[in-house]
């Protein structure tokens, strides 16, 4: 008898025989008959013997589709990964605006859910800089921006730190957020952002009214222009040099100025600048 003219009661208890996801999806990818009658079916099953694991690997994928219909059906959106990500911080820092959208959708997701490094979804989409996303995050008024993970960094850190500019400046407009929070190693933004080079992120910081010019941390001693003249950040370095109130001569705990970092890491155009300003 050929198999088609089985009913559909029967094709379906034969999928129900079958041991493996791999098997079933294979028996509903036959025709298109057994596909519309058995792939609700397979993602029963695969909520069933694997809850939330499932939608994981559809949203790490990018699998929007297979996101919604597991979603549908009940996957649990809250359960986590190894590394404690829910499905919204996984497609944050991924960058997978449509699947955000597609959580964000349901009523009763939580937004602000902790990974195990303690960072948020916010957190994430800023450090890989999805500024879409960092927007649609901000948009729903129930995230926290000012959030902190376990080593003292909040989503502007992260931005700075990795040269995101249009993400610095929707954080630095947003309510909450201080530009001045030092981190467990008392470093700031702009210590960040100085230190890696990203002079227009620094420009911005520079701007706000009150932002603390000379932070030192606490490891080292050293301030944002001691970081930048210590690794070779040129343009940095003359835009620091440039701004009323950022201190020169102040030393770290080894005694060293950013001249003094400058020369001994052998950075001559930076040093120059330097040497140049004490005439």
């Amino acid at each position: 008898m050929p198999l088609l003219s089985l009913a559909n009661e029967l094709l379906q208890l034969i999928a129900e025989f079958l041991d493996t996801e791999e098997d079933i999806n294979s028996y509903t990818q036959t025709n298109c008959r057994l596909y519309v009658l058995l792939n609700p079916y397979l993602y029963r099953h695969t909520i069933k013997h694997f809850g939330g694991s499932a939608l994981l690997w559809a949203v790490k994928h990018g699998k929007g589709l297979a996101a919604a219909k597991l979603l549908e059906l009940g996957s649990d959106m809250e359960s986590t990964n190894t590394h404690g990500q829910t499905c919204l911080s996984l497609a944050a820092g991924l960058g997978h605006e449509e699947l955000v959208k597609l959580l964000l959708a349901r009523y009763n997701i939580c937004i602000d859910a902790r990974d195990l490094n303690g960072q948020i979804s916010l957190s994430r989409a800023a450090e890989y800089g999805h500024e879409n996303i960092v927007n649609l995050l901000l948009a729903t008024g129930g995230v926290n921006p000012a959030s902190i993970d376990v080593d003292g960094r909040t989503p502007l850190f992260f931005a700075a730190e990795r040269g995101h500019e249009a993400i610095v400046k929707v954080l630095l407009s947003t309510e909450g957020v201080n530009a001045n929070y030092k981190d467990n190693n008392g470093y700031t933004p702009l210590t960040l952002a100085a230190g890696s080079g990203h002079t227009e992120v620094v420009k911005m910081l520079l701007s706000i009214g009150n932002i603390d010019l000379n932070p030192d941390d606490y490891f080292h001693g050293r301030t944002p222009i001691s970081w930048a003249a210590g690794r070779g950040c040129t343009d940095v370095v003359q835009m620091l040099v440039a701004t009323k109130g950022v201190s020169l001569e102040f030393e770290d705990h080894e005694g060293q100025t950013p001249l003094a970092l400058a020369v001994r890491y052998g950075h001559e155009a930076v040093a120059k600048i330097l040497q140049s300003l004490r005439g």
